[in-house]
């Protein structure tokens, strides 16, 4: 299933992002987005497939909507991380995905201006 977890932060919020971090270390396709630093911790690094850095200058639909456009994945589950994953239940996601592919949902195309 081409699936991955976007978790949103920002530097501020590193003491949560720590925890979301721990806790969702068994998950292999995910991807951390994040304002652009030089103090994001190499323990929180080493548990993301991919690092990507938005420019906090922008508003937050701005940021999501760049970000977004340069994920690849078909299904994506995008949290916050306040929003900490305890129980990753691979048959629920499936099954969201099944019942979306039934009803023929188009992926969203983001406009970044």
């Amino acid at each position: 299933m081409d699936f991955t977890y976007v978790i949103y932060s920002h530097t501020d919020f590193l003491d949560m992002l720590n925890i979301a971090s721990d806790y969702s270390k068994h998950i292999e396709n995910k991807i951390l987005l994040i304002n652009e630093n030089k103090i994001l911790p190499e323990e929180i690094k080493l548990n993301f497939k991919k690092i990507i850095f938005y420019d906090d200058n922008l508003s937050y639909t701005a940021k999501i909507a760049k970000i977004l456009s340069e994920i690849e994945s078909k299904y994506i589950l995008f949290t916050h991380e306040v929003d900490i994953i305890l129980n990753n239940d691979q048959k629920i996601l499936e099954k969201l995905v099944e019942i979306g592919r039934a009803h023929v949902w188009t992926p969203v195309t983001f406009l970044y201006l």
